[in-house]
């Protein structure tokens, strides 16, 4: 028997992950339940203009000091549907999951609606990146490439931390150059009162948006030092605004032995009970970083991600 007090009224993206809180007002986990990979779309680390190291004493600590690079971010294409045209009752809670033979079963407060992709096309809200409604990505086309292109910012301080340092340290900042934003604009009443607050609004568009084209719009101000919206800000009137990535925290340096360079690039790897006693003492200080060979960037998932594969394609929310 169905309850509704098990499914969260409110999901949101909090400390780079989907919760259930009512602090938002996000309707989104795909899968049933709130989960930390359930990321909305998946993104391709393409290239970065960060420098590699040559056998550099004593790296790094954790990584070089005062170097910002640039990194560029391919998204694929994914749809949010608004689910306000089902259930606009803030009081109601719905949920989606998706079955096996690829139909959604949307669980409102008193039905099932099992729905195809065709069913779900009139609740579907185009999304738009760098001006254009975004499309699947072809990498034989490097037009196709650019068009899902976005470029974030990281940035190494004095000390070789990059910025900010992170979640829960004074100088974690809400907002860096090291972000892309997805954008949802919701419907407001054309004689500027109130929504009522018992209801879901209508979503007119969305878009997704690095931190820099934002601030090409007069979107941010920095009062202390730290970056936030302006609260009147014209570009920003009645968006919903959700971290879509954090660059900072998926940004480090690694040491590559020449083992592992010789090796394991070649598609191989080191039988640790067949080879020489020289490679084997060669190998054992490259791991443990005495003969680091280079010293390279790299931008990967976070610890509980690695390995995954199933992004979601699919977004479903009401705001």
């Amino acid at each position: 028997m169905f309850e509704s007090s098990y499914i969260p009224r409110w999901v949101g993206y909090q400390n780079n992950r989907w919760v259930g809180t009512e602090r938002y007002d996000l309707i989104a986990p795909i899968t049933g339940a709130p989960n930390p990979n359930d990321y909305p779309f998946k993104k391709y680390f393409l290239e970065s203009n960060a420098p590699v190291y040559e056998n550099t004493p004593n790296f790094f600590a954790p990584g070089p000091k005062n170097v910002e690079v640039k990194i560029k971010i391919a998204i694929q294409k994914g749809n949010l549907y608004d689910l306000s045209g089902i259930e606009k009752s803030r009081d109601k809670p719905l949920l989606v999951v998706k079955l096996s033979d690829g139909t959604y079963n949307v669980i409102t407060f008193n039905q099932n609606l099992i729905l195809t992709e065709d069913d779900l096309e009139k609740y579907r809200i185009p999304i738009m990146i760098n001006g254009l409604e975004m499309k699947k990505i072809d990498f034989n086309k490097q037009k196709s490439v650019d068009a899902a292109t976005l470029t974030t910012t990281i940035k190494f301080d004095q000390d070789g931390y990059t910025l900010p340092r992170g979640i829960g340290d004074p100088e974690n900042l809400q907002y860096n150059r090291g972000q892309i934003y997805f954008l949802i604009k919701k419907q407001a009443n054309p004689d500027g009162t109130a929504i009522n607050p018992e209801n879901y609004s209508r979503i007119l568009g969305a878009e997704i948006i690095s931190f820099d084209q934002l601030m090409a719009k007069n979107v941010f101000e920095k009062p202390g030092g730290s970056w936030r919206i302006k609260e009147d800000a014209p570009y920003m009137k009645d968006k919903v605004s959700i971290t879509l990535l954090e660059s900072f925290q998926h940004s480090s340096y690694i040491g590559i032995g020449s083992t592992n360079q010789s090796l394991f690039s070649k598609g191989t790897s080191i039988d640790i009970d067949n080879i020489s006693p020289a490679l084997l003492q060669q190998h054992s200080d490259d791991l443990s970083g005495k003969n680091r060979y280079k010293q390279v960037f790299v931008f990967r998932g976070l610890p509980y991600s690695f390995g995954q594969l199933n992004f979601n394609d699919h977004f479903f929310c009401r705001v």
